[in-house]
Formats: C-alpha cells, structure tokens, sequence
C-alpha cells in the first residue's frame, strides 16, 4: 500500500516549488480569491488543493515577514530623519546661546572669549 501511495506522490523540485510560491504571493498581493488560486495551481503543477494550501500558507508567512521587515526598515528612517533633525535643533541652539553670549554688552571680556573659542569648536574653526 505504501508503494502506491509513493508512485501517486507528486513533488516538485525546489525552483518549482520556488516559482509557485511566488506566483501564489503575487495572486494574494492582487487579492485573488483563493479558490481561484488552488484551481489555477491545480491545473498549472498537478498538485491537490489540499497541497496547494500549504503552498499558501508558506506564501502568506512570507508576504507578512517581508512586510514586516519593510516596517522596520521604515522606522529606522523615519528614527534617523528624527535624530538628524534633533542634532540640527542642538547645534542650532548652541550656536544661538554663544551668539547672544558675544553679543551681550553686560558680559564681561573673559566670558565673551571662552564663547568665541566654544562657538569655534562647534563651527569647526579652534585647532
């Protein structure tokens, strides 16, 4: 009995079952029914439906990883846009509090130098 249910076994090769994958991740993306794509599986590899099932279910597991791995990818962007933009905000403010520090006529000579060389540091100018 086990040597008729081997013959009747049909399995696919690695680039088949690859290419089906792909083409069944891309009939979900297109929100394809998925009656109409165990048929159209069906008809394409021989296989059953219910073998198809699991083809779809490996290929739902794979949208999800990819997208959530796009997910990440986009808060990571969105995090260093955020951190780029807090360093610009600090530098900003320190150039500002060395620029009214110079500028102030109550402070004294000393104060206004140690700003000067501070504001040279952070323009990149004090060696």
């Amino acid at each position: 009995m086990t040597d008729s249910l081997l013959k009747t076994r049909q399995r696919l090769s690695l680039e088949q079952r690859t290419q089906l994958i792909n083409m069944i991740m891309l009939q979900l993306e297109l929100n394809a029914r998925v009656c109409d794509i165990k048929t159209e599986c069906a008809a394409e590899t021989g296989l059953k439906p219910r073998s198809i099932e699991r083809y779809i279910q490996k290929a739902r597991r794979e949208i999800a990883a990819r997208d959530s791995s796009q997910q990440t990818a986009a808060c990571l962007e969105l995090l260093m846009i955020l951190e780029e933009k807090r360093t610009e905000q600090l530098f900003a403010d320190s150039v500002n509090f060395y620029q009214n520090i110079i500028a102030d006529p109550n402070t004294g000579t000393r104060e206004q130098l140690q700003a000067r060389e501070r504001l040279d540091k952070l323009l990149g100018l004090y060696r």
